[in-house]
């Protein structure tokens, strides 16, 4: 059994989409097609899950024994070729085998062979669109008579003016498999479960196969692998099975557990600990992972990470507690991420449950760049000096083994380890896990607070293009800021799918980002511009001033909020209240930092003094208050102390002389001092709630701190002159020259310089819908609502149309967008939404003037 292990062969080039025969003219046709079409490339899917091939791995399938030739028959003759297993069998695995085996025939020119992945964690690799797109450029490449197919519908579409519809492309798909091009035809598509989905899930994907089995073609042969239904509420079969002429289910079937054997024997052999475990120690592991994995290779890949870690004398026992299901393994991983680390981890998994791509390592690094939790900032500050000097190494020590990091095409990304980690953190099985895994449960994640996290990871490196940003921005300086490239090109999309835009961190970003004012918005457009994404990244050596008003991006994004707080600043009133409560908040934070400056050395013996005296009174006052309490009861008690009511309850209280009103208990003095409880606090009035707001946050009123009026910090009187507290530090007074700036004359205010003079202390913000402009529209306003300061979609208003932005429409027309003004085309905004299927949209429009 332990015989030399078996090596990892050298994996091939994966197949190019386009063959070397094919002649360069079609070749350039093609790529002209693909960059209108723009499908994902699955070939480095490929060659990643090559990777994972060991000697004689999953040849059992393609080559068969004398048992099952059941492969090489569907060659032949078949139709769809369907394989199914538990969650981590190895079905990409799997794939990548059957791709490999049909290069010889397709290095030939005697078979076509177009090939997809599915796969989670690759937004653009779940979505059918990108399936059919790439099968069609694909087997276009292979054809000229099939490239004709692709040449008409990029004639249909206005010579590439237009995306065409799913059922476009799929019509078209089916189009070119009936032309017969001299041998079969392989389509290779992996993990249908993975595509994103419809209701049911799965239908689209399933649709797409059943589709193409239904056309009953002599040289069509489909390869597809899928998750096995587990759930025996289910009645009935495998999706597909009754369409497939050969079906094999991983997890029943021997020779795929004895690959899994196989790589077991292989992994003990190769580790340096495990090799010196005792030879009955050695097979124990094998038996016990083979048994308990079930046909499932990640759940044995899982293991084996943790297994070299035991030392020797514990292994039998490790093996004995080794639970066959996902969630403990994952559970106990999760549970030896450091205390201290959590938070991070956590939004690490967060952000790549929900990711649009596989994040570079540097990108999902920069998470530990971020201060998200910045107080009266409200928005996440990158923090340049916290970036990892070895950020692979940073990733693994906060998430463990949760996540791999694969080099692919000579970049490294970081990604989970398997589907099934994510979809184990998105369940409810995360709160079942023992007593002793106390920590785990607080790893649940979920869409919108995912999406969240996402957002604000996003704006951190955007908002940093400030004025004290580290010299001009241009392409070489934004290298320093590796999520920012991600950050410009998805940020709108994590606002949009969870709904965050309201929360008031995210509304504060945006405001701070489409503020025409700043450098960020001119240089986020130049990162990537939302309107144009095609004309590419960075065209221009720096930013420069954007193409259409900010006002029209807004509308474009679907943020109603947004939008009238833009239109709303060209009034000058608006404006001015921004300013007065950014100038009044300013100063409660800067009396709030204050108060937190640390005290000198020095000093510290003197603070523990009088903190310890300090204690010592207030239990003397405790003291005496509780015994003035318990006389004056009993006094009540005998008939000695009349009931005050009224003027004469005032007027006991003027002279310092403890009175009792009525059934209240009564107010306790010692030597004519106010018991502590009969302080006032002082007053503060309440923001008006933001109805639309989707998140309130609460604060403590500026004045207060911890609850504590600012006046009688740590329960002493502050100093004052001329009716000014002075500051103080830990609950006292700080003199002038030590710790703060002392306050000058009558009504000063003590201040303290910001280390960014950009930075923005930023209040709730003040909701844009409780403002009522003046009747007349400023000039400026409504040439931002025009087509002249508008994109490729038109005005503002064509914007929002052609988005099926109802409540952006609203607010346009209240602030005074023009519902007749035409597009580039000739085409009012309500003819937008027609055309768009907006149709409550259209209706809209009409009753406001619209044609």
């Amino acid at each position: 059994m332990f015989s030399e292990p078996p090596r990892a062969p050298t994996p091939p080039p994966p197949l190019p989409h386009f063959p070397p025969f094919l002649p360069l003219e079609l070749s350039a046709k093609v790529d002209s097609y693909g960059k209108w079409l723009s499908p994902a490339d699955p070939s480095a899917s490929h060659g990643l899950a090559h990777r994972f091939h060991h000697e004689e791995t999953s040849q059992w399938l393609v080559k068969g024994n004398d048992d099952n030739n059941d492969f090489d028959e569907w060659k032949r003759k078949g139709t769809l070729f369907l394989a199914h297993g538990r969650s981590g069998a190895g079905k990409t695995i799997l794939t990548s085998a059957v791709i490999e085996s049909l290069r010889e025939q397709y290095e030939d020119g005697s078979a076509t062979i177009a090939y997809f992945y599915f796969e989670f964690g690759d937004l653009p690799k779940r979505r059918i669109r990108n399936l059919l797109s790439s099968l069609l450029i694909q087997l276009a490449a292979h054809s000229d008579t099939r490239h004709k197919v692709l040449q008409d519908l990029y004639s249909k579409h206005g010579d590439g003016s237009r995306e065409p519809t799913e059922e476009a492309l799929l019509e078209s798909l089916k189009d070119m498999l009936k032309l017969t091009t001299g041998g079969p035809t392989f389509l290779v598509i992996d993990a249908l479960n993975e595509a994103l989905p419809s209701v049911p899930p799965q239908a689209d994907a399933m649709k797409v196969i059943e589709e193409l089995v239904s056309l009953e073609l002599p040289d069509l042969r489909i390869f597809a692998t899928s998750l096995s239904i587990s759930d025996p509420e289910i009645e009935g079969e495998q999706p597909l099975e009754s369409l497939a002429s050969h079906t094999v289910c991983l997890h029943e079937n021997k020779g795929h557990l004895d690959d899994i054997t196989s790589y077991i024997d292989w992994c003990i052999q190769e580790n340096k600990r495990m090799k010196r475990w005792r030879r009955e120690d050695k097979e124990d592991t094998i038996k016990t992972l083979s048994k308990k994995g079930a046909g499932s290779w990640h759940w044995v890949h899982s293991q084996i990470k943790i297994l070299p870690d035991c030392l020797p004398a514990t292994v039998q026992r490790v093996l004995e507690r080794m639970s066959p299901r996902y969630h403990i393994t994952y559970a106990r991983i999760m549970q030896r991420i450091p205390n201290e680390n959590w938070e991070h981890a956590h939004r690490m998994f967060q952000f790549l449950a929900v990711c649009v791509r596989p994040l570079l390592v540097d990108e999902l690094s920069e998470i530990l760049t971020i201060d998200y939790d910045r107080g009266d900032f409200v928005t996440p500050k990158y923090e340049a000096i916290w970036h990892p000097e070895t950020p692979d190494k940073d990733i693994f020590t906060v998430c463990r083994h949760t996540v791999r990091i694969d080099e692919i095409n000579g970049v490294w990304m970081v990604k989970f380890a398997h589907v099934s980690v994510a979809d184990w953190l998105f369940s409810d099985e995360i709160l079942l896990v023992p007593e002793s895994l106390d920590r785990v449960p607080r790893y649940q994640i979920n869409i919108k607070d995912s999406h969240y996290v996402a957002a604000l990871t996003c704006l951190a490196p955007i908002l940093h293009f400030n004025a004290k940003f580290p010299g001009e921005v241009n392409r070489e300086s934004v290298k320093i800021l590796t999520m920012v490239e991600y950050a410009a090109e998805n940020l709108i999309y994590h606002i949009r799918e969870g709904d965050v835009s309201l929360s008031r961190d995210v509304d504060v970003g945006l405001r701070r980002l489409f503020d025409p004012q700043r450098p960020i918005f001119r240089a986020w457009l130049w990162l990537y511009d939302i309107d144009n994404p095609t004309r590419g990244k960075m065209v221009t050596d720096a930013p420069e001033d954007p193409p259409a008003s900010s006002l029209y991006y807004a509308a474009l994004c679907g943020f109603p909020r947004l939008v009238q707080h833009l239109a709303n600043l060209y009034y000058p009133e608006y404006r001015d209240k921004i300013v007065a409560d950014q100038e009044a908040e300013e100063e409660k934070v800067v009396a709030a930092l204050l108060r937190k400056l640390p005290t000198p050395k020095k000093k510290k013996e003197e603070r523990e003094k009088r903190k310890k005296e300090k204690a010592e009174r207030e239990a003397k006052e405790k003291e005496e208050k509780e015994a003035a309490e318990a006389e004056a009861a009993a006094a009540i008690a005998r008939g000695e102390v009349p009931i005050a009511t009224g003027d004469e309850a005032q007027a006991a209280q003027d002279d310092g002389t403890p009175a009792v009103q009525g059934n209240e208990e009564p107010a306790a003095q010692v030597d004519a001092t106010p018991a502590v409880d009969a302080v006032p606090a002082v007053q503060v009035d309440e923001a008006q709630v933001d109805a639309v707001s989707a998140t309130q946050v609460d604060e403590a009123p500026a004045a207060q701190v911890n609850g504590v009026p600012a006046s009688q910090a740590d329960g002493e009187p502050a100093a004052q002159a001329n009716g000014v507290p002075a500051v103080q530090v830990d609950g006292e007074p700080v003199p002038e020259g030590e710790g703060a700036p002392a306050a000058e004359g009558e009504g000063a205010t003590a201040k303290v310089e910001s280390e960014d003079e950009d930075e923005d202390i930023v209040p709730d913000p003040p909701n844009p819908f409780d403002f009522v402009p003046d009747v007349i529209i400023p000039a400026e306003l409504e040439d931002a609502l025009s087509t002249r300061r508008g994109g490729n979609l038109g005005s503002a208003l064509h914007a929002a149309a052609a988005g099926g932005h109802l409540e952006v429409v609203e607010v346009l027309l209240k602030v005074g967008a023009n519902p007749r003004e035409w597009d580039r085309q000739h085409r009012t905004p309500e003819q937008v939404a027609l055309a768009n299927g907006h149709f409550k949209i259209a209706e809209l429009l009409s009753q406001f003037g619209g044609f």
